[in-house]
């Protein structure tokens, strides 16, 4: 007998998990499902701020969980140094955060299953078809009324079927990342940002002592460096020591960085990256995938079943808000590309202190992640 699930979340990073915990809340019967096996590690710059640590929160969510208290951001362009207090965060691995988040979302009613790839299948007259695999066993169907997509940047689930692009590689850049060991140098507390050639190399310190080293690059047709080497020589030109064991590091890649996403399908939502892309810094990514599971959360108390409008005003709200932070991702970039005037930049919020913190502001702002947002329909159609 095909199962029949209310709601089925699709990957189980933070946008899913809190989205699975939230709709597990109104009473809903919820699948969440993972192709990867919890606990498992993640490409990430470990930086949950003070703004994402609001609207956890705001979920009534209160995860147990050993992290460090995010004091400030240091910015790195050749020589120049600038310091930048944070209004606190906290850093703590992927691993932890994304697994204590997964079982409060079990704990409100949500089935977890993991080890299981997920491609979405056809439309019914009230439902639509998710196709389960799990190795070494029989495919599975199911059916839900509600499909949401958190799978982030790979966006497997709708690529398999098409209705979301795969971009161009060389039009993007990439992440990576490798565990260090523990050094002295690099104090806890604070995010190191280095800046050369268009690239970014952050650091910080976990609370078992490991350093975390994150990483932005360009594809590069017939790059012979490695990654290792890569780092090395932006640390250099930010006049950076070399972190030791990065040579014998052991890294760990995502998918092209992208902006555009799938918001919305037929009986499907998307919820943070898979939603778009938000260039992270100092916390920015995670905070989107938390702030836009939270208000989706809002608009599931608002509709019991799926509708187009409920499709409608999601979109709306994607496209509006996406907008508005991908701005900050675009000017960030085209900064990054231009070193001199990177330099250039922060020489002048080194002159000019209260820039830097406007700045911060801006990108920590704590009112705007836990305003409900505007759900009214607009009269434009789907």
């Amino acid at each position: 007998m095909t199962e029949v699930w209310d709601v089925v979340v699709i990957g189980l990073g933070p946008a899913g998990a809190v989205t699975a915990y939230l709709a597990a809340r109104t009473g809903r019967r919820v699948l969440a499902v993972d192709r990867a096996q919890f606990p498992r590690d993640k490409v990430c710059g470990c930086c949950v701020s003070h703004r994402a640590l609001q609207v956890l929160q705001a979920c009534g969510l209160k995860p147990n969980w050993s992290a460090v208290p995010l004091r400030c951001v240091q910015l790195h362009a050749g020589r120049t140094r600038v310091v930048l207090p944070l209004p606190g965060g906290l850093v703590i691995s992927r691993c932890q955060l994304d697994f204590a988040l997964l079982q409060q979302a079990q704990s409100a009613g949500a089935e977890i299953r993991t080890g299981c790839e997920a491609r979405l299948g056809e439309c019914q007259r009230d439902a639509r078809i998710v196709h389960l695999l799990v190795p070494s066993q029989p495919p599975l169907q199911v059916l839900a009324d509600l499909i949401i997509l958190a799978d982030g940047l790979s966006g497997t689930a709708a690529r398999r079927t098409r209705e979301s692009p795969w971009p161009d590689q060389a039009r993007w850049r990439f992440g990576a990342a490798c565990h260090l060991p523990p050094n002295e140098y690099w104090q806890p507390g604070t995010v190191y940002l280095a800046y050369a050639d268009g690239e970014y190399v952050g650091i910080t310190r976990l609370a078992d002592g490991q350093l975390l080293l994150a990483a932005a690059w360009h594809y590069r047709t017939g790059e012979a460096r490695s990654l290792s080497q890569r780092a090395a020589q932006v640390l250099r030109r930010c006049n950076l020591p070399i972190p030791q064991g990065l040579w014998q590091a052991v890294w760990k890649g995502t998918p092209p960085f992208r902006r555009p996403g799938a918001s919305a399908g037929e009986r499907v939502l998307a919820v943070g990256d898979a939603a778009g892309y938000i260039e992270p810094l100092t916390g920015e990514g995670i905070t989107w995938a938390l702030e836009s599971a939270w208000q989706l959360g809002q608009l599931l108390t608002r509709y019991s079943r799926w509708s187009s409008e409920l499709a409608q005003v999601w979109q709306q709200y994607l496209t509006q808000e996406l907008a508005r932070r991908q701005c900050w991702a675009r000017y960030i970039s085209r900064l990054l590309d231009h070193p001199g005037l990177t330099r250039a930049v922060l020489l002048g919020l080194r002159m000019l202190p209260a820039c830097g913190h406007w700045l911060i502001r801006q990108l920590h702002d704590e009112a705007s992640a836990l305003a409900s947002a505007d759900f009214s329909v607009r009269s434009r159609p789907l």
